[in-house]
């Protein structure tokens, strides 16, 4: 990470390297319970879904029902 000694220089690098990783990949965050809280443009059309289809709902919306309910999946999400 670069190092500026003026604070807003220092904030402009990292908002210039976030939007050039948004643009760049395919991004989701998750709640620590599982829940999808935000996803960019690049994940969507990767996978094929709004925002508005996925925001609020489980990561296991991604698994067969098989994957999602085995204790390993639950241990993930509990560590």
């Amino acid at each position: 990470m670069l190092h500026f000694r003026n604070p807003k220089r220092q904030i402009d690098a990292s908002a210039a390297t976030l939007a050039a990783t948004d643009s760049a990949l395919a991004m989701i965050w998750f709640d620590l319970d599982a829940t999808i809280t935000n996803v960019n443009q690049n994940f969507c059309q990767t996978l094929g879904y709004t925002p508005d289809e996925i925001i609020g709902k489980k990561h296991a919306i991604f698994l067969s029902p098989k994957d999602s309910q085995t204790q390993e999946y639950s241990n993930f999400w509990a560590n």
